[in-house]
């Protein structure tokens, strides 16, 4: 089970950094304009970009930076979920309101009649719900994760666990009378490993 829920946070981060490459590649395009858009990105900065324009409808810096704000915020939420997977969901709440936002503006080009169900339009919709879907199934994985963590690790931290199993090791000195204070110093335990539960029942 641990093995299997790192996987799906694993599977998650992997899908946020292909999703943001390729979202930073359509502003690229967009600005050389490249009339060709990724279907599997998010909106959020393409709409930062169209949105802010002058008079002449022509990109600003103000839209360009604002994408590009966007996209890094998405990139450090994949590069530090390595360290700290709770960012997925920090990643998860942004994408949710790209999500939103690309539902909306889809329904509304739709009742104005600018809007035909096309190819394109389709694999859109499909690709932003597989991402959502994608970043809710690491989110959840990443609280399962914690959950099991925490109930590993209270015990030990409660002075409950039972080191019966355990055997002292003893480090080699003479046998002297002399020596049995130190003797007694150098027992220890082994330290016990919490990073994958599973692995420890095994054993």
């Amino acid at each position: 089970m641990y093995d299997e829920l790192q996987k799906k946070v694993s599977n998650s981060r992997g899908n946020l950094i292909l999703m943001t490459a390729l979202s930073a590649l359509n502003v690229v395009l967009s600005i050389l304009g490249v009339e060709f858009v990724f279907a599997y990105s998010a909106a959020g900065p393409l709409f930062a970009l169209n949105f802010l324009v002058d008079e002449a409808e022509n990109y600003t810096i103000i839209g360009i930076v604002a994408a590009f704000v966007i996209l890094a915020f998405y990139f450090l939420c994949w590069l530090f979920s390595k360290t700290k997977p709770a960012l997925l969901i920090a990643a998860l709440a942004a994408f949710s309101i790209d999500t939103l936002l690309f539902a909306a503006s889809v329904l509304l080009m739709f009742l104005d009649g600018e809007l035909a169900f096309e190819r394109g339009t389709v694999f859109g919709i499909i690709f932003q719900i597989w991402v959502l879907v994608n970043l809710i199934t690491g989110v959840a994985a990443v609280s399962k994760l914690k959950k099991l963590s925490t109930a590993y690790v209270a015990p030990v931290e409660q002075g409950n666990f039972d080191y019966t199993d355990y055997q002292p090791v003893i480090s080699d000195s003479d046998n002297s009378p002399q020596e049995d204070d130190r003797e007694t110093e150098s027992m220890s335990f082994p330290s016990i490993p919490f990073q994958n539960p599973e692995k420890q029942e095994d054993e």
